[in-house]
């Protein structure tokens, strides 16, 4: 059977097709066909008949019109009503369909139409506040990676939180979102600290604060992990304070807050630190966990490392946490050779340089044995012991820098619970013993290996348990199988190598500045048998366990040398707790900025452009050169225009990154874009290919540009990466680009078919989020059409209409853009509007009616307040629900009883004459009359709207009523105004 070409997720040939999409398509399909030539009236009646048949009939419909949703953003709309025409059940049957797209693993391959539908249409169920939606908000947090700085990855933080914040009231009903959002933004604050972040972390930072204050216990459900991200943050600024009041004033937070020693004696639950790895990273990691024996996990883990941990050493950190108290192995795995928790922690430990994230990640590993009760689970503390115990013998250092760590943090994490997490400590050593996780401490302290520091460390410890009379029991030992090399793809990156060596370890928050040094400093070629390494030859799988207790003599083969290297020193110190008279020092530095790129001069694949970039740069800075004679300056644009066709040929058959060659040929389009920015006027038309393009004189380099992308479907990916990285090289004019953009498909779309462009604007979608990565993107749209209206009007009125169609996510409600149709729509752009507003095509205002933008209307000039009324009578004209709603809302009550309504009167009477006197709708019209001092426009209004009820034979019981309402009024307010007593008498005749 031929497999389907999947429209949720960007699949590969090789990818089997998810089981859930195929169901929602099949219904879908069978929906499309049954419904296909139907009326309104006749798809409601099907509608209404298919959802009350059967349970079953029901959630076909429903999943029907969720993937119409999902796949269809133009329609998403009109699906959305239908659906809410046939909910039965409060949504749970979509729901349910939902949840599991939200968790699915899949979900990084999404394609990001689909990311975007789903996001509006939980923005939607939200607004409405429909129950049990909470769960996919956890699904979508989960989703956002850690350690992905992507434009992909940081769009979708950037939509996330954007959701959150638009629905604020409704967060706060909910507070396990609540922790999740506050445990992922937190994380995500200290990633976003590069340049380009800037705007989102800023955005990231306002939302945190304000909902750690107003929401302080809902935040302190995520337990002593709370404390460990808000010291991450603690040196920013904005975090200073409230990190202060944590320590220091803890009810001014709240009242029942006891302060940290409360959270740090509460362990952060499962489900948050499972939260910061997306399901699919989880999926991939427990399948070591569950799967792999002792001697065959080194692969896989190399693998995971290098996918997910290649940009940011800081998610180590979320990954031990994890590891240590987010899972768990069962007893059967527990008596197998599958690989333990201990191996797969000291692995990840090797692949780490950055002391700083070192000092992190230990602490990592023993912060529930900082503060471990016997009611505790042993597995919190398991990890951490038996890492030190079977490293002992063989492996020295590990041991010894573990047990340093932990002598420290006692000592320094938190001063004032020094005694009580000492008890802790001991306290998880005595359980260990007790349950055998451990026999005994003596062969670990008896060691020859171990120095006298190490023993030193233990009998602060574990003085109790140091019996130096109870014999020699054999050291248990790491199984022989294990490798103690790196994992295989998983070599350091160079930025965390030797050029890190003197990045400083986090410094003493207790108000000692002292440096960390390494006590027991580790040749290179040592640390790399470390955990667990190279073995001198193949072992048995009877070796491969975690009771193995067999001793053998190391082999030559066991030591594979690395010549050459230095010594390599790493921090054994925690990052500590401030007491409250000391100041809290962080590493929170900047990461140093790259190095903006050369150029394609500097790229080894120069070469293969010949000439033509010089042509290309000659021929640019002669028509920019002003003095120059008209046939000059048309010749050398030719010349430019033809170079860079040559260039873009070259770049698209190549893997040359668009960065790469936007660096230089990015500024001289720009400045030729800006140089003739009144000048040029779209001419590309829709029949006009490359060559065309290029030969006619009213064209210039970025219509080029413009062009190849139109008729590059194959690569068009690759030129929108052009486009976007070239706004970073045009920072002065940055908006030409999308103006340009916009000017270019205005000249397509004048005449002929416009079937294209729905993946016009899914490349200008992609194109915003890589030129504009911190900007929202209805931000720069707007933005973009303000610069297309300066330079062609007739290319905004083309434009506009079809953005409304299709991109109503970034348009419609979009109060900035309304603003300036108003500003600039003739009468005859108004009457195109106002036939596709009434068809029900397009939308402008959208659900959410911005009142405020409709009182400024009464200050505009009389004929924009007149199109600004027109275009939202003719937008819910028709439509008795819509029009019930808006006339009922106490805002829209008020502004008509205080403003004159002589000028839009006439689109009011247009409103009421489209819909039934309902009671609900007249009790709305009376309301618009004030009680106390009625005003002749608006006692006009409602009479003349009720005349005209009378004269379409729309008369009721509630209509007769309001009638003789209005005459009353008429009547106790002496109204003689001739008009007004003309309309009262016809009212009167119609009773």
């Amino acid at each position: 059977m031929e497999s389907r070409v999947s429209r949720l997720y960007d699949l590969e040939e090789i990818d089997i097709e998810d089981e859930l999409e195929v169901e929602l398509a099949q219904h879908f399909a069978t929906y499309r066909d049954a419904i296909f030539g139907k009326t309104e009236i006749e798809l409601h009646n099907y509608l209404q008949e298919k959802a009350s048949q059967s349970r079953q009939d029901y959630t076909e419909i429903a999943s029907a019109l969720l993937y119409g949703i999902l796949t269809e953003p133009e329609k998403a709309r009109t699906h959305f009503q239908c659906l809410s025409f046939v909910n039965r059940d409060h949504f749970a049957a979509v729901l349910t369909k939902l949840q599991p797209i939200a968790f699915t693993i899949k979900f990084q391959i999404m394609n990001g139409r689909t990311k975007e539908q789903m996001l509006w249409f939980i923005n939607e169920l939200t607004s409405l506040n429909v129950q049990n939606v909470d769960p996919i908000y956890v699904g979508l947090l989960r989703q956002i990676r850690s350690g992905d700085l992507s434009p992909a990855n940081t769009t979708f933080c950037y939509q996330i939180l954007k959701l959150l914040e638009a629905h604020r009231g409704w967060l706060d009903m909910y507070p396990r979102v609540i922790a999740t959002a506050v445990y992922t933004y937190l994380r995500m604050i200290t990633e976003h600290r590069q340049n380009q972040f800037q705007t989102l972390q800023q955005r990231e930072i306002r939302f945190m604060i304000s909902l750690l204050r107003s929401k302080w216990l809902a935040c302190c459900m995520i337990g002593r992990d709370l404390v460990r991200l808000l010291q991450d943050v603690a040196s920013i600024p904005e975090f200073a304070q409230l990190w202060n009041e944590v320590l220091n004033d803890p009810q001014k937070l709240a009242p029942t807050f006891k302060g940290v020693h409360s959270l740090l004696q509460t362990p952060t639950p499962r489900e948050y630190l499972r939260s910061r790895l997306t399901p699919d990273m989880e999926v991939k990691l427990l399948f070591i966990l569950q799967n792999l024996r002792i001697n065959q996990y080194q692969r896989n883990l190399g693998w995971f490392i290098q996918r997910f941990l290649s940009q940011s050493d800081a998610f180590y950190t979320d990954i031990i946490r994890y590891l240590v108290a987010g899972w768990y192995p069962s007893n059967q795995i527990l008596q197998s050779d599958i690989v333990p928790r201990y191996v797969i922690i000291g692995s990840m430990l090797r692949a780490i340089k950055n002391p700083v994230i070192a000092a992190n990640v230990r602490l990592a590993l023993i912060f529930d044995w900082l503060f471990f009760t016997p009611t505790d689970n042993i597995m919190f503390i398991e990890p951490s012991m038996l890492l030190m115990e079977r490293s002992a013998e063989r492996y020295p250092y590990i041991t010894a820098v573990t047990m340093e760590f932990l002598r420290y943090s006692v000592d320094e994490y938190f001063p004032p619970m020094r005694d009580y997490m000492a008890k802790c400590v001991a306290t998880g050593m005595r359980i260990m013993l007790d349950k055998g996780v451990i026999r005994n401490l003596m062969p670990i302290y008896n060691c020859p290996s171990i120095d006298d520091t190490t023993r030193e460390n233990m009998q602060a410890l574990f003085s109790e348990f140091i019996v130096k009379d109870s014999g020699n029991a054999p050291l248990p030992r790491m199984p022989s199988s294990v490798s103690m090399a790196p994992p295989p793809f998983a070599t350091p990156s160079p930025t965390l190598g030797s050029s890190n060596a003197e990045t400083p370890p986090p410094k003493a928050l207790n108000g000692e500045d002292g440096e960390i040094v390494d006590q027991h400093p580790m040749e290179d070629d040592d640390v790399d048998r470390y955990l667990y390494g190279e073995t001198g030859g193949e072992e048995s799988a009877n070796t491969a366990t975690e009771t193995e207790t067999e001793t053998e003599k190391e082999s030559d083969g066991d030591a594979i040398m690395d010549n050459g290297t230095d010594a390599e020193e790493e921090p054994t110190q925690p990052p500590v707790v401030h007491t409250p008279a000391t100041e809290m020092v962080i590493d929170d530095e900047p990461e140093p900025p790259v190095a903006a790129p050369k150029g394609i001069e500097s790229n080894q694949s120069y070469w293969l452009f010949g000439d033509s970039f010089n042509r290309f740069k000659s021929a640019c800075t002669a028509v920019l050169e002003m003095h120059k004679e008209q046939e000059e300056v048309i010749l050398q644009m030719a010349i430019a225009k033809r170079s860079l066709k040559e260039i873009l040929s070259v770049y698209l058959r190549m893997g040359i990154p668009g960065e790469t060659l936007a660096s230089s040929i990015g500024p001289p389009i720009c400045d030729i874009a800006v140089q003739f920015f009144l000048q040029h006027q779209p001419s590309v038309t829709n029949d006009m290919d490359l060559d065309t393009v290029i030969n006619d004189t009213a064209t210039d380099t970025f219509d080029v540009l413009m062009t190849t992308l139109w008729h590059s479907e194959e690569h068009r990916d690759k030129m929108v990466d052009l486009i976007g990285s070239m706004t970073q090289h045009c920072k002065k004019s940055r908006n030409v680009v999308g103006m340009r953009w916009w000017s270019h498909v205005a000249g397509r779309a004048a005449e002929g078919t416009r079937d294209w462009m729905p993946n016009i604007v899914k490349a200008y979608k992609a194109f915003v989020s890589l030129g504009y990565p911190d900007d929202p993107i209805e931000q720069c749209l707007t933005r973009d059409l303000q610069l297309l209206a300066e330079q062609n009007l007739t290319s905004f009125h083309i434009v506009v209409l079809l953005l409304y169609q299709y991109m109503p996510a970034q348009t419609v409600g979009n109060t900035e853009l309304l603003k300036l149709l108003i500003m600039l729509i003739l009468p005859n752009q108004m009457g195109q509007l106002i036939t596709l507003l009434r068809s029900g095509l397009l939308r402008v205002y959208g659900e959410s009616i911005d009142m405020d933008f409709l009182v400024s209307t009464f200050n505009l000039d009389a004929y924009e307040t007149a199109c600004a009324w027109q275009i939202l009578v003719a937008e819910l004209q028709g439509r008795q629900e819509r029009t019930e709603h808006f006339m009922n809302m106490p805002d829209t009550i008020s502004l008509l009883q205080a403003h004159p309504l002589d000028e839009i009167t006439p689109h009011l009477l247009s409103l009421f004459s489209a819909a039934q006197p309902t009671p609900t709708l007249l009790e709305a019209a009376l309301q618009v009359i004030p009680s106390a001092n009625a005003t002749r426009d608006k006692i006009q209004l409602i009479m003349t709207a009720m005349i005209d009820w009378k004269q379409q034979r729309k008369s009721s019981a509630a209509l007769e009523k309001s009638m003789q309402s209005v005459l009353d009024i008429v009547e106790a307010q002496s109204m003689n105004d001739e008009t007004t007593r003309q309309l009262a008498r016809q009212l009167s005749t119609l009773q």
